[in-house]
């Protein structure tokens, strides 16, 4: 068995005060070999962790996971490397669980045990979604325990219906949180954490003074050294970008100065506290909705251009600031060459401009080549002259603009949804 980076995942947890932890037995038949991944989940269930792995053959059919100090108890996943199958396990502190598996397919996985026995049952569960919360309220009714406890509310939480009367939705706001332990650590490890979130804020319609409130509600009373303090503030920031498009930099701004800026988080995470001010930064220098200001540049070919007469010819341009030597660049840029190519494809009047936002151009030319910008009109600063960038707030790459035929700034990051969104609701 294979011991991953556990003890770095959950160092800041300070999980292992005291013993207990949990033994994990899974009896499989039929894999002749593989490998079984026990995860921990992210607060979604699109980012998980693995805390250790076990190896599976004829010889060895026994999947062990052994953790002989106190963890914290969440659903984990189950995983198998060699076609991604995966199930949801509830792990209790102290719990000594095992299963069976015949085959390759871990929804065929049976639990000896309860709570396990009624939970995969529900985990299996599909279609009507009240019957599928009605069944897991039985299985934490039966057996509770902190974990399956604050599960279960959660689900119930994000499966709350919002009426249409905005007097209904400010109550069921004021009190969404009252009976939920905003600090209880599991939070930051549960597959549900993020829809819970993501329903608390979308009760009241998304603006800047409803999601303030929101905040307010949240994290009033608490600081940097409060346990889900800055899980809850990277979702917020992360949230209000992806809201960018209905003006919210107000509500960025106020949640970056009254619960973020001050020296107590910038000791406790100094790089999320640079990472945030520099977008905010980037925020108030150029806002969704404002004209970019016009320069001029140089080609690939030399010659010299304003970035008003090539946005003023079609009915889109996209802006990509990047460098050669950034690893996300050379890895990103391909992709995204694609994607514009393609809307191309489709009939969309777009431009594409490929902005080098570095001095050093010695790899320009060469780098256009292998990353398929050939296509581009490729430009940089006209005589290497960095104030245009750093008035943009450009300080890191890549980086993105959509602009209109005016100039006019629709979206600052590359995201294929939202491209897609403004494109479709300008057509209309």
């Amino acid at each position: 068995m294979k011991k991953n980076i556990f003890f770095l995942l959950f160092g800041f947890f300070n999980l292992f005060s005291a013993q207990n932890g949990y033994e994990i037995s899974i009896k499989t038949k039929g894999i002749a070999k593989d490998v079984m991944y026990l995860k921990i989940f992210n607060g979604t269930v699109s980012d998980s962790y693995a805390v250790d792995s076990a190896k599976i053959s004829g010889k060895t059919p026994v999947a062990k996971f052994v953790q002989k100090q106190k963890v914290l108890g969440g659903i984990y996943k189950l995983e198998l490397k060699s076609n991604k199958s995966a199930l949801n396990i509830l792990v209790n502190n102290g719990a000594k669980i095992s299963f069976n598996l015949e085959g390759n397919e871990l929804l065929g996985l049976m639990a000896e045990q309860e709570p396990n026995i009624g939970f995969l049952t529900y985990e299996r569960q599909s279609g009507n979604i009240e019957k599928k919360l009605e069944l897991l309220k039985s299985v934490q009714k039966k057996y509770p325990s902190p974990t399956l406890d604050l599960y279960t509310k959660l689900e119930e939480k994000k499966n709350i219906k919002i009426p249409e009367s905005l007097d209904e939705r400010k109550k069921i706001q004021s009190n969404f949180l009252s009976d939920v332990d905003i600090n209880d650590r599991r939070i930051q490890i549960l597959p549900n954490s993020y829809q819970f979130l993501n329903k608390y804020f979308n009760i009241l319609p998304i603006d800047n003074e409803n999601y303030k409130i929101g905040v307010d509600r949240l994290l009033k009373g608490q600081n940097c050294d409060s346990k889900n303090y800055l899980f809850y503030l990277k979702w917020i920031f992360k949230n209000l970008e992806y809201y960018s498009q209905k003006g919210m930099n107000d509500a960025y701004k106020y949640t970056f100065n009254t619960y973020l800026n001050d020296m107590k988080c910038v000791n406790k995470n100094e790089t999320f506290y640079n990472s945030i001010a520099s977008k905010l930064s980037a925020l108030e220098a150029v806002p969704l909705g404002s004209t970019i200001a016009n320069t001029e540049m140089q080609k690939l070919d030399k010659t010299l251009v304003n970035l008003s007469d090539i946005y003023s010819k079609s009915k889109y341009t996209f802006v990509m600031f990047y460098d050669p030597e950034c690893v996300h660049c050379q890895e990103e840029i391909p992709k995204v060459a694609s994607y514009i190519a393609s809307l191309r494809s489709s009939g969309v009047d777009i431009q594409s401009v490929a902005y080098l936002n570095t001095p050093d151009d010695k790899k320009w030319q060469s780098f256009v080549q292998e990353k398929g910008l050939e296509n581009w009109i490729n430009v940089k600063s006209k005589n290497n002259d960095r104030k245009y960038v750093e008035q943009l707030e450009i300080s890191s790459n890549p980086n993105f603009l959509l602009l209109d035929s005016q100039g006019k700034v629709l979206l600052k990051k590359y995201n294929q949804q939202e491209i897609a969104k403004i494109l479709m609701s300008l057509k209309n």
